[in-house]
């Protein structure tokens, strides 16, 4: 589990990942609120969340990622965060939060072999600016599916809120509510 959030750092700038072995499930999971003071935010989720993080040298320095995830038999839903101090000294423009958003995206792209973008489209969260889009592509035999929001909240926290699993793993109303119910504080 560990190893797969660590993978998942890499595949958006910093996000998530691509689990294997999810199968379909007609039970109904409970859901709850889980927050999180320190990374400023909170979701709805179905089951317990585990909790890890993790140094990244990335171009700008280090920084520390942090990773909220439920694993089930039909899908992972993951939330990653992470503060860049790098810039908390710039402005960033919106072209820089454009660039920072397709560099995300296409790092998720090439760790799905054969992915493919099926949508993209800008979103906001209490006036911060968002990207949610799917991919589509192979885990291994798998056909797999993967659905993410990411922001940019004053301009320094950057959240990540995914959902992956098969095409049929995680319903759309699950899938809506999970991602829906993402509040930065």
């Amino acid at each position: 589990m560990k190893k797969t959030l660590r993978l998942a750092v890499l595949i958006l700038a910093i996000v998530p990942v691509i689990s294997c072995c999810w199968r379909p499930t007609l039970t109904e999971p409970e859901w709850e609120t889980y927050t999180s003071e320190d990374a400023g935010f909170s979701i709805l989720v179905p089951g317990e969340v585990e909790e890890s993080s993790e140094l990244m040298a990335t171009d700008a320095g280090m920084v520390e990622m942090f990773y909220f995830s439920v694993d089930k038999s039909y899908g992972a839903f993951m939330v990653s965060y992470n503060y860049l101090p790098f810039a908390e000294d710039i402005e960033l423009s919106a072209s820089d939060i454009e660039h920072f958003f397709d560099e995300s995206r296409n790092g998720s792209l090439q760790y799905l072999p054969e992915g493919k973008l099926v949508y993209e489209k800008k979103i906001s969260l209490d006036g911060h600016p968002g990207r949610e889009f799917q991919l589509k592509g192979k885990n291994g035999e798998l056909d797999a599916q993967y659905t993410s929001r990411i922001y940019l909240v004053d301009g320094v926290r950057y959240y990540q809120v995914a959902v992956a699993s098969t095409p049929t793993g995680v319903t759309e109303e699950n899938l809506s509510k999970f991602l829906e119910s993402f509040e930065v504080k």
